[in-house]
């Protein structure tokens, strides 16, 4: 829910506003952010972590429409990609007063996933049971969450930066997190010592060589 008044700010609107849980509790330090109301944009024009109470406050937001969204994560690990996401305005001297979370969160799922391996992921995306795109996001290290998920059967794929991809398919429940670990394999090197010819030659003739 959004509130809007007028105020006067040395530059752009002011927002303020709570994440609350399905219980209306606030929660803390959750990362908040906003994003240009662009198609497939992932990069934060304003990111701040709600206080103990879950409230937070974005001062000096320039004029423009945005979408608002947040992560219970207090680390952003990736900007996610949300459809659903809140869409607000800023004018100039506005103070917004937002709720986030609440009776939105109640009967919907999370995913909390982890990569271990030495291979660099750069993209997470969920599908559904037809193959539609339900979340999509940017990992920015080994971990990531998809929060607010319908119940129901997914396919949750990441890829590399080399186009490899892990898949696990996943049945997600109301009202829990489904923690997820991807084991990239292990990557083999196969390398053999040459002359100054290009011939092979064994361990022992190469350490002679040194």
């Amino acid at each position: 829910s959004t509130q809007r008044h007028q105020l006067q700010l040395d530059k752009g609107g002011r927002i303020t506003g709570k994440v609350i849980d399905s219980q209306y509790t606030g929660i803390p330090n959750c990362s908040v952010f906003l994003k240009e109301n662009t198609p497939n944009n992932f990069s934060a024009a304003f990111q701040v972590l709600s206080n103990r109470e879950g409230e937070f406050i974005m001062n000096h937001v320039p004029i423009g429409i945005y979408r608002i969204d947040y992560s219970k994560q207090k680390e952003r690990f990736g900007m996610n990609l949300n459809p659903n996401a809140q869409v607000i305005e800023v004018g100039e001297g506005d103070e917004l007063n937002i709720t986030l979370g609440g009776q939105s969160e109640q009967g919907l799922a999370s995913i909390s996933a982890r990569i271990e391996g030495e291979a660099v992921y750069m993209m997470a995306m969920l599908t559904n049971g037809v193959g539609m795109p339900a979340k999509q996001m940017q990992i920015k290290n080994s971990k990531f969450e998809m929060n607010a998920i319908p119940p129901g059967s997914y396919t949750l794929m990441v890829v590399s930066m080399t186009g490899n991809m892990l898949k696990r398919t996943v049945e997600l429940k109301a009202d829990e997190t489904l923690e997820i670990v991807f084991e990239t394999p292990k990557t083999k090197l196969i390398a053999k010592v040459v002359d100054s010819q290009g011939q092979p030659v064994s361990m022992m003739q190469a350490l002679l060589m040194n």
